[in-house]
């Protein structure tokens, strides 16, 4: 079973990423999260709560995607983040995928709403 975690603060854009990944992935195990604090200290709070993909909103209030993976990175090594991490925003501005690519632990900036092709070809790998 493939888990994942949803950091986005739009609901309609929760329901229809849990349903695509549903979709995908039938018996994927999701946990979603609003606000990005909330999310980085239920990673924190257990390490084994680290899941396979972690789709992370770009522009949200309070704390955004970036300062999100700051954080991440702060509180743990590279090599204990081994989820595959995607920003994922509506607007994909350049700097914003400048940015995103400086990041080590960050797979990709994708364009929402998300795909079941896209959820699928992630673990076409492995």
């Amino acid at each position: 079973m493939k888990s994942f975690l949803l950091i986005e603060d739009d609901d309609i854009f929760n329901f229809i990423h849990n349903q695509i990944i549903i979709q995908a992935l039938p018996d994927a195990k999701i946990t979603i999260f609003k606000y990005a604090q909330q999310a980085l200290d239920y990673l924190i709070s257990d390490s084994a709560n680290m899941p396979d993909v972690i789709f992370l909103d770009l522009n949200m209030p309070e704390m955004n995607g970036f300062e999100f993976i700051d954080l991440l990175m702060d509180h743990f090594d590279q090599d204990s983040i081994t989820s595959k991490l995607y920003l994922v925003s509506s607007t994909l501005d350049h700097r914003d995928k400048d940015r995103a690519k400086s990041y080590s632990c960050v797979n990709g900036l994708i364009d929402k709403p998300l795909s079941t092709r896209f959820i699928e070809s992630i673990f076409s790998d492995n």
